[in-house]
């Protein structure tokens, strides 16, 4: 009896697998459909390695100016940084003549005062 229930759930799994709505005809179809997937599929990653190809050569000199403008401006730092250096001796060296000028307007105003008859600026009184 066993044997004879097998026999029909057999029958049954065979029937549905072959029906026109079973896996068999799914399975059926979607092994025809898989070619045309994959043409698709390959046509489309070959449109894909065509556009990444145009990124690459569109971003080759972007890469290339990019790496030009960062050399520069390490070179521009450097120079930068060398140019500080040579300033600082210049700004104490400024500051000296500063006071140097500043002595000189004293003595020449004090040599003013002694001397008769020159006038100081904005002075009318001789």
């Amino acid at each position: 009896m066993r044997a004879l229930d097998d026999l029909h759930a057999l029958s049954d799994t065979m029937r549905s697998l072959a029906s026109r709505d079973g896996y068999l005809n799914a399975l059926l179809q979607t092994v025809r459909a898989l070619p045309q997937v994959e043409d698709q599929l390959s046509a489309r990653i070959v449109e894909l390695r065509l556009e990444v190809r145009g990124l690459r050569e569109w971003l080759e000199p972007l890469h290339r100016e990019l790496t030009d403008l960062d050399e520069t401006a390490e070179s521009l730092e450097a120079a930068l940084a060398h140019l500080q250096a040579e300033v600082e001796p210049l700004r104490g060296q400024t500051d000296e003549l500063r006071a140097t000028v500043d002595g000189f307007r004293e003595e020449i105003g004090g040599l003013r005062d002694r001397i008769p008859g020159i006038r100081r600026r904005g002075n009318s009184r001789p």
